[in-house]
């Protein structure tokens, strides 16, 4: 089933879509899509969610996204134009450095280069008793 199909399927007129999209899992085809239909997009965990239970290190950690930081003299988790979530002052000041930020057309052909992995996997809302979703295959075909 093609995207179009699957917003059609939702019955009204998306104007913005909220999905799980970082370095390591870049959306470029709903990304493209949601353009050419003028729907907005939103990025959750963008830094891999660190501190959640299904949280990984993947992004801030990939030896890209150091690299890049390091040439920057930044960290990993500065550079993102999202919605950053923290109660640590110290993240919070990191983050309002980021808007300092510029990568160049080499540091964004790195990231576009790297393998792909998608973090959340929709696991979390799968289980025998209360979810009406048993596997993670019940709601999620592998594609986007």
């Amino acid at each position: 089933m093609d995207l179009g199909s699957k917003f059609e399927i939702l019955g009204s007129k998306r104007t913005k879509y909220m999905v799980e999209m970082h370095p390591a899992w870049r959306q470029a085809k709903l990304r493209g899509f949601c353009a050419e239909h003028k729907i907005y997009v939103s990025a959750y965990s963008p830094l891999g969610g660190p501190g959640n239970v299904w949280a990984s290190t993947t992004v801030i950690e990939h030896p890209i996204i150091k690299s890049i930081a390091l040439k920057h003299l930044t960290n990993p988790c500065q550079g993102s134009a999202v919605i950053v979530k923290s109660s640590n002052p110290d993240r919070m000041r990191e983050n309002l450095g980021a808007l300092n930020l510029n990568l160049d057309d080499q540091d964004l052909l790195e990231i576009e280069n790297m393998e792909e992995r998608k973090i959340l996997r929709g696991d979390v809302y799968c289980n025998e008793t209360t979810s009406p979703h048993r596997t993670i295959d019940d709601i999620w075909d592998g594609e986007i």
